[in-house]
């Protein structure tokens, strides 16, 4: 597994929003696009909660229970996000984009479960990746794809620096 691929995982784990592929769940009034764009970024901030979980997973020293204690709660602290963003009724020239960004990120927090799911005793966040190299590259391409949305829709706050 290369540097790349871990970094390319870690990246969208500290992007944006997750879990059920409906936006504008929410029951109030449509938002403009500026009231959106402040009140998403400002729930993005929660993202740090999910990156540092995902960097523990990482440690040198975690292994086995750990790392996937680590990663499933990376991928809840995504989904608590995502609903919180699913509460926002976007306006509707962003709807179309909010969907597709919650639909993808909803999947990428299903594919780091599943990760988790395989840790065994021992291994380490390399080992696990090493071998679900088929998910891992799926990860990769729904981060891809979360990357361009949050760009199209301007939610810098979903971006954490790394």
């Amino acid at each position: 597994m290369t540097p790349g691929r871990t970094r390319h995982i870690v990246a969208a784990v500290a992007l944006g929003a997750v879990l059920l592929g409906a936006c504008g769940g929410g029951s109030g009034p449509k938002l403009s696009i500026a009231a959106f764009k402040r009140k998403a970024n400002t729930e993005c901030q929660s993202l740090k909660a999910a990156s540092d979980a995902f960097q523990k997973a990482q440690s040198p020293t975690a292994e086995g229970k750990a790392v996937a204690r680590y990663m499933r709660t990376a991928a809840d602290r995504l989904r608590m996000l995502v609903r919180r963003v699913d509460e926002l009724v976007p306006p509707d020239e962003l709807a179309a984009d909010v969907d597709s960004l919650l639909g993808v990120l909803s999947d990428y927090a299903d594919g780091i479960d599943h990760l988790a799911s395989t840790v065994k005793v021992g291994e380490r966040f390399q080992d696990v990746l090493q071998k679900n190299a088929p998910t891992v590259n799926r990860l990769n391409k729904l981060a891809t794809r979360a990357f361009n949305l949050v760009g199209t829709l301007g939610l810098v706050g979903c971006v954490l620096p790394g």
